[in-house]
């Protein structure tokens, strides 16, 4: 006991698997013995291996809009499911799919959900809640059929045990990713490196909100370690290193066969609108509070700059065109 407040558990380091519980209770002195007849009680574990029932068994059922024109690139729209038996406003923050067409959509809420019906008419599309709970969810990705979240918790894998529909196990894939308690110092995006991995992006500690940390230079706090960076994060999960650093509130994506890795940036301070950049190994773009080094290398420039009039935000991850044109072929 510390403090009267904190209980600490102490575990022998060991290199075989052990199982053991911790009970806490509290009631008035006399009904001690109660608790003490408790502890003597067989327990057992629960299998979680096994999965468990559904939370979210209702299906949110909507219909799209077909685009009228027949140009070479169009948009239809995915109504959302809005509204929903669990009154959850669902503002979708990225999108991935499955090899069978299904689309898991990740929402700043913190749910993933599972869409059904993405075809030509879209008149018959099927929401499914997979998720719950996760922290300010901005970027999923689904490799080899598995659905991976990025949120100010790290790297999350999820797991469907029992193939009923629904996430059973959150499994902790990374969490080195150094986050702050800084509001703009979000999880912006992630995407797949060949060969495995990721790479995600982290914005910069903006003078902005709450504040939580010092200002260190105009428009910025301190903020952590790796804020205003993308990093690489290893295929395992257990090493995440610095990519480039010196960036705003970037955006990442990734080519899928040669890895490289493009970015754009949100105007702000130290940001003119709006740069793509195509980034360097150990590059730094240009925002000094972000550098995380002590000296400046040279700038690295943008390949392209987009006008402010063209985009005024300059935030979303890349999307690549495997064929010769834009409509000619699969879109990433």
């Amino acid at each position: 006991m510390t403090g009267n407040r904190y209980v600490t558990l102490r575990v022998p380091a060991s290199s075989k698997s052990s199982t053991f519980r911790v009970v806490t209770w509290r009631g008035p002195a006399s009904r001690r013995g109660v608790f003490a007849r408790l502890l003597e009680q067989p327990f057992e574990m629960v299998r979680f291996e096994r999965g468990g029932p559904r939370h979210w068994p209702e299906v949110v059922r909507t219909s799209g809009v077909v685009s009228p024109d027949t140009s070479a690139y169009v948009v239809d729209r995915i109504t959302l499911p809005i509204p929903n038996p669990w009154r959850r406003n669902v503002r979708p923050a990225d999108v991935d799919f499955f090899r069978d067409g299904r689309a898991a959509v990740v929402t700043f809420e913190g749910d993933v959900w599972i869409v059904k019906g993405i075809d030509r008419d879209l008149d018959r599309l099927e929401w499914k809640r997979f998720a719950s709970g996760l922290y300010e969810t901005l970027a999923i990705e689904v490799v080899d059929e598995q659905v991976y979240v990025y949120g100010r918790e790290g790297i999350v894998r999820l797991h469907d045990l029992n193939r009923d529909g629904e996430a059973d196990y959150y499994e902790n894939f990374t969490n080195l990713i150094v986050q702050s308690i800084e509001s703009r110092e979000f999880p912006l995006s992630m995407d797949e490196r060949p060969g495995g991995g990721f790479y995600v992006s982290k914005g910069g500690a903006l003078d902005l909100g709450p504040k939580t940390s010092p200002g260190i230079m105009p428009g910025f706090r301190a903020g952590s370690r790796h804020a205003g960076t993308v990093l690489e994060v290893s295929a395992d999960g257990r090493t995440v290193r610095m990519y480039a650093s010196g960036l705003r509130e970037p955006f990442i994506g990734v080519h899928p066969r040669t890895g490289a890795v493009a970015a754009s940036d949100q105007q702000g301070n130290f940001v003119p609108s709006t740069p793509v950049y195509l980034l360097r190994e150990g590059g730094y773009y240009g925002v000094p509070a972000t550098a995380h080094r002590d000296s400046l290398p040279a700038e690295q420039l943008p390949v392209v700059w987009l006008p402010h009039r063209v985009d005024q935000v300059g935030v979303g991850g890349g999307v690549g065109c495997r064929a010769t044109g834009w409509g000619s072929g699969a879109m990433r």
